[in-house]
């Protein structure tokens, strides 16, 4: 379990990251794709009192440039949503985020990281 998690909490438990787990994996279809090559990814986290997992269908090309197919997502907040569509943009802008970071590059030299922010990372 992640160290953000609140002591006592009701939804701090094994089980919250397995529920999304399993149904991220079946709506992906991950048992039954074919994979050739390293295509998928598959993340899990707790925030804001909920469970979430992703996974993401990706390939990159001869020139490293990467393309992102389709990325499946699922969430347990654990209680009665108010406002679906808020949580769903929610969820698809926390999506193009990550994507957003692909386009970003951390080089090591003598083992310093040469870029100091955003400006010099892409």
């Amino acid at each position: 379990m992640g160290d953000h998690e609140p002591t006592g909490s009701p939804f701090s438990s094994r089980s919250g990251y397995k529920g999304v787990l399993e149904l991220v994996a079946e709506k992906s279809g991950w048992a039954k794709r074919a994979r050739t090559g390293p295509r998928d990814g598959i993340a899990v986290w707790f925030c804001h009192l909920g469970y979430f997992a992703e996974v993401a269908d990706v390939s990159v090309d001869a020139q490293s440039k990467v393309t992102v197919h389709r990325v499946w997502a699922a969430g347990d907040v654990g209680s009665q949503i108010i406002n679906p569509n808020a949580a769903e943009s929610m969820a698809q802008g926390g999506i193009m985020e990550g994507m957003g970071h692909l386009a970003q590059e951390i080089t090591l030299a003598d083992g310093v990281i040469q870029q100091s922010n955003f400006h010099n990372s892409l």
